[in-house]
């Protein structure tokens, strides 16, 4: 990593940068481990209904209901990566408005920015939580059958 520079305008415009890099490889990665994740699973359910119909099982009404809980932690990762590149953009632009000079405008788009941040990791927690209850479900739908056998 290069040394910042001594003048105040430039380094604005290294922050920005180094920001940018940072956050953007963050970002990917985190979106696509969840992403990842909850298709991943989506589709070992996917699978494993397809052999259920040929036994016509009681684990349907669960494994359906994992399988629509995979597919909105797909959605809430995918709503994470989206939030997360315009919160990357309000803080690019944060630097920017400080390079110009534009401290009041800075601020507004600095709290922009930390809005959408915290957004983006709401959705990156739904994601997981998603996971979890998926998860469960299928869970439930394996004790049930068990019960009943």
């Amino acid at each position: 990593m290069a040394e910042p520079p001594e003048d105040y305008k430039q380094y604005a415009a290294y922050r920005s940068h180094e920001d940018a890099r940072a956050r953007g490889e963050f970002e990917k990665a985190a979106a696509q481990a969840a992403i990842l994740i909850n298709g991943g699973a989506a589709t070992a359910v996917l699978s494993y209904i397809s052999k259920l119909f040929e036994n016509s099982s009681g684990y349907l009404p669960y494994m359906a209901a994992a399988l629509i809980g995979y597919a909105m932690g797909v959605l809430f990762a995918a709503l994470m990566l989206y939030i997360r590149m315009i919160a990357s953009q309000q803080f690019h632009n944060y630097w920017l408005k400080i390079y110009l000079d534009q401290d009041e405008a800075a601020l507004r788009v600095m709290k922009l920015g930390g809005r959408m941040h915290k957004v983006s990791m709401l959705c990156f927690m739904a994601s997981l939580l998603f996971f979890i209850l998926s998860s469960a479900a299928i869970s439930f739908g394996v004790i049930a059958q068990l019960k009943g056998a």
